[in-house]
């Protein structure tokens, strides 16, 4: 096998078992430990598409009907949501949440817990 077949082999090789890690995670909203709300994912590409909540059964969606975004900037890292929760004792209570750069604060009940927020890291 000349060098040249070697090389493309190799290659070809290092493509097949390199791990391909394409996401749609815009941003996340780490929660403190002790929130009464879990872990925030914002999916999207360009504009949001969802957001999925950290559950023990996995992620869940939060239905769109259910929450406001006031603002969503992932390159500045900014975030103003609002959700109310329909009713559903198996969903999260309702919240505020916001905040700049690194950090970001979630309102329940009138009580604040501070956060991570982070965008565009995965």
């Amino acid at each position: 096998m000349t060098s040249t077949m070697r090389c493309i082999a190799a290659t070809a090789l290092a493509l097949a078992v390199w791990p391909v890690a394409a996401s749609s995670t815009m941003c996340m909203f780490h929660a403190p430990d002790g929130a009464p709300v879990p872990d925030l994912e914002f999916l999207g590409y360009g504009e949001l598409g969802g957001i999925l909540i950290a559950g023990e059964d996995g992620p869940r969606s939060l239905a769109s009907g259910t929450y406001a975004l006031l603002a969503l900037d992932p390159q500045a890292r900014r975030i103003r949501l609002v959700y109310t929760n329909p009713g559903d004792p198996t969903l999260p209570p309702s919240f505020r949440l916001e905040g700049e750069g690194p950090r970001a604060q979630l309102v329940v009940a009138g009580d604040t817990y501070e956060g991570e927020f982070a965008c565009g890291q995965w």
